[in-house]
């Protein structure tokens, strides 16, 4: 079995582990000197990572939103050479890296004001990143050599779970929302070899541009979507803002195009939804993904209950992780990366 295959299928696994360790008292004991850290500090809350790891900040950034807390999120590329001159030392940053050994993380830490409240959240513990800063959150996520799936989902339950207590949300609801998740994964590992992939492959194989949409919180599902066709299938796509498409991209609506429309409950659904029609009707080789599951009638209902859309963005990942190597193992990709390496060290 392919080992990102395997990863994958472990992510309910991880996420268990991530919802026992951050409700006991250890866990919550680096939330509260999380909290600790930030409270008396006016400035906004910054996220920063690259890759996977960006991704997940930018999911996590709109939920703290969504308590009204001001957050921003950069790439971690350009705030250390366009936007050192707004930190200072008043300023609260969480920084993501699976490795914690990237090479803008490490520069990023030579360059920080010595007083930053900083806030690591890491699947290695013993990285640079984890000796660098003051509160340091593991992902738990376990060994990956492979193109970034468990890691990255473990990176965003932790931050959504970080994000509920420092923007003063229900922390009990939150980890409702985590179990439901874990839960739906679990059913989907189960359900998975049901699902038509020899039709999607078939279909996808047509298409020459491959693109995924999403809006709020589903960007970052569209965005790190993307990111593993590209790895993992050595194919172009394109992840990007679902209103943004309209701006433009839809010119490029045709027979050629195959795309995922990340669709589930939440604010903008609606407007997903009619994105997604429009598509259909223009003959795009159309997938909508809602909740993990995969749409063929648009108007069809769902009859489980709807989990919260900022922890969806866990369960909408699974299905497009699960084509990418289904269409990786029809084109024989080899998993082993070409020109790459698991951690970035040149810039």
């Amino acid at each position: 079995m392919r080992a990102f295959l395997n990863d994958l299928r472990e992510q309910p696994l991880v996420l268990d582990k991530i919802h026992y360790y951050y409700s006991e008292m250890t866990g919550k004991s680096l939330f509260q000197e999380a909290a600790s850290l930030v409270r008396n500090r006016d400035n906004p809350l910054i996220f920063t990572g690259m890759g996977s790891s960006f991704f997940a900040a930018k999911a996590a950034t709109s939920y703290l939103w969504s308590f009204g807390r001001q957050a921003w999120f950069f790439e971690t590329s350009d705030l250390i050479h366009y936007g050192m001159k707004i930190l200072t030392d008043d300023s609260c940053l969480v920084v993501i890296s699976q490795s914690g050994e990237s090479v803008e993380i490490k520069e990023l830490f030579t360059r920080l004001p010595k007083n930053a409240a900083t806030i690591g959240v890491t699947n290695q513990l013993d990285s640079s990143l984890a000796k660098s800063v003051k509160v340091c959150l593991p992902m738990l996520a376990g060994s990956e050599g492979t193109t970034a799936s468990k890691t990255y989902t473990a990176s965003l339950a932790v931050l959504l779970l970080l994000c509920s207590n420092l923007g003063g949300g229900d922390f009990k609801a939150a980890h409702q929302n985590l179990r439901q998740a874990i839960q739906r994964l679990f059913d989907l590992n189960e359900t998975a070899p049901a699902i038509p992939l020899a039709n999607i492959i078939e279909e996808f194989s047509k298409a020459k541009t491959i693109s995924l949409v999403g809006r709020g919180p589903g960007v970052a599902t569209a965005l790190q979507g993307a990111l593993t066709i590209k790895e993992l299938v050595k194919m172009p796509a394109e992840g990007m803002e679902a209103a943004q498409f309209r701006h433009g991209p839809l010119e490029i609506a045709d027979s050629n195009l195959a795309a995922i429309v990340i669709a589930s409950a939440g604010q903008t659904e609606k407007h997903l939804l009619s994105l997604a029609m429009d598509l259909s009707a223009c003959g795009v080789r159309l997938l909508t993904i809602k909740c993990g599951d995969i749409l063929t009638d648009l108007t069809e209902k769902i009859s489980r209950v709807d989990i919260d859309e900022y922890f969806s963005t866990l369960i909408d990942i699974y299905p497009i992780q699960l084509i990418a190597n289904a269409v990786a193992v029809k084109l024989d990709r080899e998993e082993s990366f070409r020109w790459i390496t698991k951690v970035t060290t040149r810039e």
